[in-house]
């Protein structure tokens, strides 16, 4: 299955970068910092044996500065939205977590891997997703969306940006468990307020 890269407020692009590596038919970036024999982060979801959603945030910087809100097609919620402080966790079997490495014998000894946050839904419905992002930070960041087939097939877009206070951008994502369907994102809402020193 085929991939596409997409830069925020650039031209869509498909394949991969000279820093992304294909990895089961998706595109996984790979930070060149591991630590005492750690994975790559992030790492993909492991192969389901069935349909599956999921969407992967991550930066190269240390603290992820995004935060995932996902509303699945019957609109249930799961994860957070920093802006009114609440954590949903609606959808059923669905997940919402971060996670990052390191050197569990003495942490003191290198820095952790970048956070990675994850939304999982193992057992997704057909249809319209969408996925806020809401900026808690200043930084880049990238989303994974990535869609398993009824056959465990994968499908993935790749989204990149840069994230800052205030920011919300809002991603439609069609999804289908039936064999050979591909996921479509579409970016329908951006919501940015003011940059610190501008009116």
């Amino acid at each position: 299955m085929g991939s596409v890269l997409i830069l925020e407020g650039a031209n869509v692009s498909s394949g991969t970068s000279q820093d992304n590596q294909v990895q089961g038919g998706a595109v996984w970036p790979i930070f060149g910092d591991t630590h005492q024999g750690a994975q790559p982060s992030p790492s993909p979801p492991s192969t389901p044996s069935s349909a599956g959603f999921y969407v992967l945030a991550h930066s190269p910087a240390q603290r992820l500065a995004v935060e995932l809100l996902v509303t699945d097609p019957s609109g249930k919620r799961t994860g957070v939205n920093p802006v009114a402080g609440t954590r949903f966790e609606e959808i059923p079997e669905s997940a919402y977590y971060a996670e990052s490495i390191e050197d569990d014998i003495d942490p003191s000894t290198s820095d952790p891997t970048p956070e990675v946050k994850t939304f999982a839904d193992p057992i997704p419905q057909s249809g319209k997703y969408v996925v806020d992002v809401f900026g808690t930070g200043e930084g880049p960041y990238t989303l994974d969306f990535l869609g398993y087939d009824a056959g465990g097939n994968p499908s993935t877009v790749t989204v990149i940006g840069t994230a800052f206070p205030g920011m919300m951008i809002r991603y439609q994502v069609l999804y289908s468990a039936q064999r050979g369907s591909q996921i479509q994102v579409n970016r329908v809402l951006s919501v940015q307020a003011p940059r610190r020193g501008q009116k």
